[in-house]
């Protein structure tokens, strides 16, 4: 999309809007359920986790979503090569 610049607000007013078929609450959804397919569900294990520091957690919480970023990548490739 082009960068566009203004002088002042009645030059905004004046720029007429794209008509892309969709609204933009359809555009979001759409959008949504499209990156849903490609991610797996976040799943963490089930229980209570007991750290020795907010480092720790954020560790493990790092951890987990690196895993879920390599899942999402293998399952992309995979519905490549199909």
């Amino acid at each position: 999309m082009p960068v566009q610049k203004f002088h002042n607000i009645e030059e905004m007013k004046a720029t007429p809007v794209p008509d892309r078929g969709l609204t933009l609450r359809a555009r979001i959804a759409a959008n949504l359920s499209r990156s849903a397919a490609l991610l797996p569900p976040f799943e963490r294990p089930r229980g209570v986790f007991k750290f020795r520091g907010i480092e720790e957690m954020q560790a493990q919480r790092d951890q987990w979503e690196k895993e879920r970023a390599l899942a999402g990548q293998k399952r992309i490739r995979a519905a490549g090569q199909d």
